[in-house]
């Protein structure tokens, strides 16, 4: 449904809805496309893996004993739940879903409470230096500057 307001002219009134309709656009566009599909597809299957391999890092990092197949299985809904818009990035939601998560494979909780806070604490670090980047290298270059996509 969301893929066909770009279709609806009403929605080009205002400002969120036309962003919105565009967004729509340009994801047809790239469901429509057989190689734009596979490249997102498999960038986004390289993520999650990369990501329960930055746990799996993290686990190993303080001796906890999460094998990497459980931390293929569990970290994907962890990192899911913090999508949710209860927290800020997720602070608090990941700790007690990785809490639970790792309860429930039968592994020390304590020792998922320590994983999630040196996951979070990475994507800290690494939102921090992505910014910094992004604030330092992209003023005026391609017309797109911080100020302007705040506004």
């Amino acid at each position: 449904m969301a893929l066909s307001w770009q279709r609806l002219q009403f929605l080009q009134r205002w400002s969120p809805t036309r962003h919105l309709s565009a967004a729509a656009g340009i994801a047809l566009s790239i469901l429509r496309s057989p190689s734009s599909f596979i490249a997102v597809f498999g960038s986004s299957i390289i993520v999650h893996l990369l990501t329960a391999l930055a746990a799996w890092c993290a686990a190993r990092a303080v001796g906890a004993d999460l094998p990497l197949l459980y931390s293929l299985y569990l970290v994907s809904p962890v990192v899911l739940l913090t999508v949710i818009p209860i927290s800020i990035a997720g602070w608090g939601v990941r700790e007690g879903a990785m809490v639970v998560a790792f309860g429930y494979a039968g592994l020390a909780q304590s020792d998922g409470l320590i994983v999630s806070l040196l996951f979070g604490f990475g994507y800290l670090v690494l939102g921090i230096a992505g910014g910094l980047v992004w604030v330092l290298t992209s003023n005026g270059r391609d017309g797109v500057s911080p100020a302007r996509v705040v506004n």
